[in-house]
C-alpha cells in the first residue's frame, strides 16, 4: 500500500527511463544518443515544435514528455521510416511516428520499473504542437529535464513524477 506523500525520483528510477530511450534510438532509428547534462526546472515548460506526452499511472504518478525542434523530428522520423525522401514539415505521419517512438520507449521503462518493484503502467500518447503553449504541470514542483544529444541535434526528455513512497512494513 502506498502513502500520500510525494517524494523524488531516485538515480535508479530515472535511469529507468534514460535507458530505453538511449537504446530505442539507436536501434530503431539508427541514431547514436548520449545523456546531456541534466537540470531541475519548474513550470511552465515551453515546448519545442513537437510534444510527446505519456502519462504513467500506478505507484508512480506523473508524465514523461518528449520535446522535438521541428528539423530534428522530420530527420528522427525520414531514420525511423527509413524514407529517403526529406521530410521537411510535422505532419500526420511524423506525429504518428513519434507518438509511437514514445509509446515503445514508455513501455520499456514501465517494464523497467517493474523489474524495481514499482508498478506503472503508460497511457496512450497525446501530441501538442504550438508556438505559445506553456505546459503547467500543478501537481509536481519541478520537471528533471534529461537532454539527449544526438547526430542529428539535440532533444529533450522530461520527466515529471509524484513518486508514492511505500510505507513502513510494506
Amino acid at each position: 500500500m502506498a502513502s500520500s506523500s510525494p517524494s523524488t525520483l531516485n538515480p535508479q528510477q530515472v535511469n529507468a527511463f534514460i535507458e530505453p530511450a538511449i537504446h530505442v534510438l539507436e536501434r530503431m532509428a539508427g541514431i547514436h544518443a548520449r545523456v546531456g547534462q541534466s537540470r531541475r526546472q519548474g513550470d511552465p515548460v515551453q515546448p519545442a515544435a513537437v510534444v510527446v506526452m505519456i502519462g504513467i499511472r500506478g505507484d508512480m504518478t506523473g508524465t514523461i514528455l518528449f520535446r522535438f525542434p521541428r528539423d530534428l523530428a522530420c530527420r528522427l522520423v525520414s531514420n525511423l521510416t527509413k524514407d529517403e525522401r526529406s521530410i521537411d514539415e510535422i505532419d500526420a505521419r511524423v506525429k504518428d511516428a513519434l507518438g509511437e517512438l514514445a509509446n515503445i520507449i514508455a513501455g520499456n521503462a514501465t517494464g523497467n520499473l517493474a523489474r524495481l518493484g514499482i508498478h506503472a503502467v503508460p497511457t496512450p500518447p497525446v501530441i501538442v504542437m504550438g508556438a505559445d503553449i506553456k505546459l503547467v504541470f500543478p501537481d509536481i514542483p519541478q520537471l528533471l529535464v534529461v537532454p539527449l544529444i544526438t547526430q542529428l541535434g539535440e532533444t529533450e526528455m522530461d520527466v515529471a513524477f509524484a513518486v508514492q513512497l511505500p510505507r513502513n512494513g510494506s
